[in-house]
């Protein structure tokens, strides 16, 4: 999609804030966007969503409220952040881990709780 070799590719964990802060505020055309056409999602509940298609599906169906990023951090190849949800008047907090290639997400692996750092890790 890149036109020159001159243009800058997207930081992986700015491409991460930007797909959240999109969600968070109701923009899903431009959270999908995020997402490469082969993109993987495995939910919370281990059920994979492959391909675009499939990822709309997955996020329209997704009835959570106010989402906020509280901390996200990039480790090689990959930027995993800490994020919490309103659901049903419940809050919720989860580990997304993302892997970024080309500007895009090509996958992202949503687990329940935690942190992006082990247990008497620090941040970097």
């Amino acid at each position: 999609m890149t036109e020159s070799g001159n243009i800058r590719e997207t930081p992986p964990e700015e491409t991460v804030r930007r797909f959240l802060d999109a969600l968070g505020s109701g923009r899903v055309l431009d959270a999908i966007d995020a997402f490469a056409m082969d993109a993987v999602i495995r939910d919370a509940r281990g059920k994979e969503h492959r391909g675009i298609r499939a990822i709309v599906e997955f996020v329209n169906h997704q009835r959570s409220g106010p989402l906020r990023a509280e901390e996200i951090v990039n480790e090689r190849d990959t930027v995993i952040a800490t994020v919490r949800s309103r659901t049903g008047g419940r809050e919720e907090r989860a580990r997304h881990t993302y892997t970024i290639g080309g500007g895009r997400v090509r996958s992202l692996r949503i687990e329940p709780g935690g942190s992006p750092h082990p247990p008497g890790a620090s941040p970097r």
